[in-house]
């Protein structure tokens, strides 16, 4: 994804592509154990023609004219080796780059003033020296399936706007001791210096693949901007309890600190507690055992997901850790991820609207009073009231009827069946009956 894309967090762009990622990696360490080792050069003993990035294999393999023109090249799995840097100048625009699966560096890439993404993964990568004045705009760095050491780290903590730094699969044992000290690290010649702290602008950092121990949380407890932690994958058997000293770092407390640290009344303290930013963190497929040694992860005052499948916590035991579970899920509103499969939602179901619907007129529905009304009469009362003298006749008309889809009434009343009428207009007829009766009354009286 080009740089020029991205929002103005770069760890907002992380976590929405965390999955995409993690293929990725996937996919990296597959083909890593299908190559031969970068490290040990054996595979690029003898170079050949075409294993050097000069200005006519980027045209050659975008097809541009302008090298103004070209703003995010890919250069992955071309071998390789140099880089001619007179001929990379005119490239001006370039502010992202994928150069993964080759044998080139960092400061390789320093005639690219405007770069904003680099990844070099698999690339064998054991050299850090560079100078930062050379990437002033660099934010997102991909060294994963390298040979990062501890001290290529300090040299790459001096790039004062990165963001996003992903070190996965680099046999890292430790980090080194509190990343974000304000003691300046070691320079090189020609670099300023005036250094701003180191890692002061981190947002996202994976660590994954590793062979870090629980250690590694004191080494990054003063990254005050780290949102994302990827710990997946390494020897960690605890998140330590660590509190703020004198000095601005944080060491090693005893529990019965940790519980008041956690009490109401004590709220002024929330600012100087470790990771005081940090968002996701995950512990996946690591030696965490026990519940009680992820309750310092409520220390995390920002904190809303916790990721710990895989672990001898959740494998070897069924059911929610009650102690953990109160602490962080109820209290703290943290969401506790257990499992490693993907949550199954039941998709909503959408009813089409029958728009042509037919709705039957009132008068059927009182179809069945009338038959049962009119047993109460006579044979000569129901002839005389105008009653059908076959009932069963006119229910076999109105179920013929009813099959052949004729459900709406819109003739008018006086064109109606009179069996039909009969049910709307009897009321009508009684009264009729009853003053015709009382017309003939009132004649034989006079005759009288």
């Amino acid at each position: 994804m080009p740089a020029k894309d991205l929002p103005q967090s770069a760890g907002h762009w992380f976590v929405a592509h965390r999955e995409h990622m993690e293929q990725r990696n996937r996919n990296i360490r597959r083909t890593k154990n299908n190559r031969p080792d970068h490290s040990t050069g054996s595979d690029f003993a003898t170079p050949a023609a075409g294993n050097t990035l000069d200005g006519s294999l980027l045209i050659r393999l975008h097809g541009v004219e302008n090298p103004s023109d070209l703003c995010s090249i890919d250069i992955s799995e071309q071998r390789l080796t140099s880089v001619k840097n007179e001929d990379l100048k005119e490239f001006d625009s370039i502010v992202y780059i994928n150069a993964s699966d080759n044998s080139l560096s960092i400061e390789s890439f320093r005639s690219f003033g405007l770069l904003r993404e680099l990844d070099l993964s698999l690339n064998g990568c054991c050299d850090m020296s560079f100078h930062p004045e050379d990437f002033p705009h660099l934010e997102v760095l991909d060294l994963s399936f390298n040979n990062v050491s501890e001290a290529d780290i300090v040299c790459i903590g001096r790039l004062a706007g990165l963001k996003v730094l992903c070190l996965t699969g680099n046999r890292l044992h430790q980090l080194p001791a509190n990343m974000a000290s304000s003691n300046p690290p070691p320079t090189i010649s020609g670099s300023s210096s005036e250094e701003k702290p180191p890692f002061g602008s981190l947002e996202v950092l994976s660590l994954d693949d590793n062979q870090l121990t629980s250690n590694v949380f004191h080494s990054l407890s003063s990254l005050t901007r780290l949102q994302h932690l990827n710990l997946q994958s390494n020897n960690i058997s605890e998140v330590p309890f660590m509190l703020p000293d004198g000095d601005g770092a944080h060491t090693g407390s005893n529990q019965g600190h940790f519980w008041g640290i956690l009490q109401p009344s004590v709220g002024a303290v929330e600012s100087s507690l470790p990771l005081p930013q940090l968002q996701f963190l995950s512990l996946a497929h690591n030696k965490i055992a026990e519940e009680e040694a992820l309750l310092s992860a409520a220390l995390f005052p920002s904190l809303t997901e916790l990721v710990i499948h895989n672990n001898p916590l959740t494998t070897q035991r069924t059911g929610d850790p009650p102690l953990l579970t109160y602490l962080l899920s109820v209290r703290r509103g943290v969401r506790v991820k257990r499992s490693d499969r993907a949550e199954v939602r039941k998709p909503s179901v959408m009813l089409p609207d029958r728009f042509k619907h037919k709705i039957r007129s009132e008068g059927r529905m009182a179809k069945r009073p009338w038959l049962t009304e009119q047993s109460h009469y006579s044979p000569q009362e129901r002839e005389r009231q105008g009653f059908p003298k076959d009932p069963s006749s006119f229910q076999a008309k109105e179920r013929e009827k009813n099959d052949m889809g004729d459900g709406v009434t819109d003739r008018p009343d006086e064109t109606k069946h009179p069996e039909e009428s009969f049910f709307v207009t009897k009321e009508v007829k009684m009264q009729g009956e009853m003053a015709e009766g009382n017309n003939r009354n009132n004649t034989v009286r006079n005759l009288l």
